[in-house]
């Protein structure tokens, strides 16, 4: 599909899917379920954390991503039973307290799907299957034990896994949330941007104005957004927001925020600056053309059946003319892909699974398939978890076996970025190496990260049979 199809694209009410979503996860569920050795399952949907034992304040409520997969309800104690050929039945815990007001409420179509049942504190363990091999899906082992479920059925491994290879593989209902919430993150970003463009604010005024024109707080986002002016964008989560706006001649900005919609999320980070005076600022705004023009380029290439690593090389294939035509690096393209990149210029994994989680978990473990032992260091050390390979380090051996790669059917954020940033001394001045950063690149180091996530192309029709990526600036 182009951007200019998507542009057209009819948007269909996700309450219409609803129906045929659920109906897909049964049949889905109970096979897998059947193939694990059980007769049932219970999704915990999980409970309220306090955020200190010294205070009476819960942390933002966010339903587990088994029990987000089938509904829309932000509700604490709830859980869903899933048996083969019954309806889906959703026991909730009777809630009497004045404190909290009720979640917001759900559609029609979500209590038609489903049998409901308000049960007593401890009436859980009455509720479930009788006489049945059941296992249970959560986060509190503690809670599966008080509803009479032994240990060794809480979280079986291998229908964890079955289940996490049918949240990668979104029904028409899922894509559809994925892009309404890409569309309110677009109107959010091109808000912000051009208040941005025109005048100067600070990261506070640009993060608020944000979360106003989303129609959202910061307990209602997927993740808390982050906007960072100049050096800020070189720390990868920088949420401490400037009060004061920057009165720079030159100033960029990085926006990483998202939206949700029934759940399900969207994560979108642009890069623009301002101001251009030639030197490194001039070298930054092309860098941003470029590695747009990249980004587009490499959505294109994706096929089912694609390896991931096979992606990811090309995207540094791609990347390696930019860097050099810019006079960033002093070296050749087959340098430059063949060993590690520049140490100012680190590169970041390719592409993410979204969902009802801003990311699915990594899918080679769930396919039961070895890990590859060593992987990218910078990408170790920020937390990131991704398929087995994607992040394979350029010097790193090459996978022994082949892995499972990109299906039709999937959604994936498209987001190459690179992060510029001086590297700590620790005391000692270090010899440049051999095609290092030039003086481009340590310019750079004033603007931070360049990021490019989320602007892809959409979903494409199953008769095309491609894989698919999710395109925010295509749908509006």
């Amino acid at each position: 599909m182009s951007p200019t199809t998507a542009q057209h694209r009819p948007i269909i009410p996700p309450a219409v899917l609803y129906p045929a979503h659920v109906a897909h996860l049964g049949r889905a569920y109970a096979a897998a379920i059947e193939d694990a050795g059980y007769d049932a399952l219970v999704i915990d949907g999980g409970a309220a954390v306090p955020k200190s034992r010294f205070d009476d304040q819960d942390w933002p409520f966010r339903p587990a991503p088994g029990f987000a997969h089938w509904l829309p309800l932000a509700e604490p104690d709830a859980w869903l039973v899933v048996e083969s050929g019954r309806r889906p039945r959703l026991l909730r815990r009777h809630q009497s307290s004045y404190w909290e007001a009720p979640p917001p409420s759900v559609g029609e179509e979500v209590w038609s799907e489903l049998d409901t049942a308000a049960i007593a504190g401890d009436a859980l363990a009455r509720e479930l299957p009788q006489g049945k091999r059941t296992a249970y899906l959560g986060e509190d082992a503690a809670r599966a034990a008080a509803a009479g479920i032994a240990a060794e059925h809480v979280n079986p491994p291998a229908l964890v896994a079955r289940l996490d290879a049918i949240r990668a593989l979104k029904t028409d209902y899922e894509r559809e949330c994925i892009l309404e919430a890409n569309r309110r993150a677009v109107r959010g970003h091109q808000r912000v941007f051009g208040a941005f463009s025109i005048a100067d604010k600070s990261e506070l005024e640009l993060h608020l104005l944000y979360l106003e024109v989303t129609g959202q707080d910061d307990q209602e986002a997927p993740y808390k957004g982050i906007v960072a002016l100049g050096r800020h964008a070189a720390t990868l989560h920088h949420v401490s927001y400037d009060r004061e706006p920057s009165r720079r001649a030159v100033q960029s900005l990085l926006v990483d925020a998202g939206a949700t919609c029934r759940g399900y999320a969207s994560d979108v980070t642009r890069t623009a600056i301002k101001g251009q005076s030639g030197g490194a600022a001039s070298v930054f705004a092309d860098l941003i053309v470029r590695v747009e023009t990249l980004q587009q380029d490499v959505i294109r290439r994706i096929r089912p059946g694609m390896p991931y690593e096979d992606l990811h090389d090309q995207s540094h294939v791609l990347l390696a003319p930019i860097l050099r035509e810019l006079d960033m690096v002093r070296a050749s393209d087959d340098e430059l892909v063949g060993h590690s990149p520049v140490p100012p210029a680190r590169s970041r994994p390719l592409a993410r699974h979204p969902g009802a989680r801003r990311r699915l978990p990594h899918r080679a473990a769930a396919a039961g398939e070895p890990v590859p032992a060593q992987h990218h260091a910078d990408h170790r050390r920020t937390g990131v978890h991704h398929r087995a390979g994607l992040l394979l380090h350029p010097r790193a051996p090459r996978r022994a076996a082949p892995r499972p790669d990109r299906r039709a059917g999937e959604l994936a954020t498209g987001r190459p970025a690179r992060r510029f940033r001086r590297r700590a001394d620790r005391g000692r001045r270090r010899r440049p190496r051999a095609g290092g950063a030039q003086p481009h690149s340590r310019g750079l180091a004033g603007h931070g990260e360049l990021g490019g996530e989320g602007r892809g192309r959409g979903p494409s029709p199953p008769a095309n049979r491609r894989s698919s990526v999710c395109n925010p600036w295509a749908s509006i």
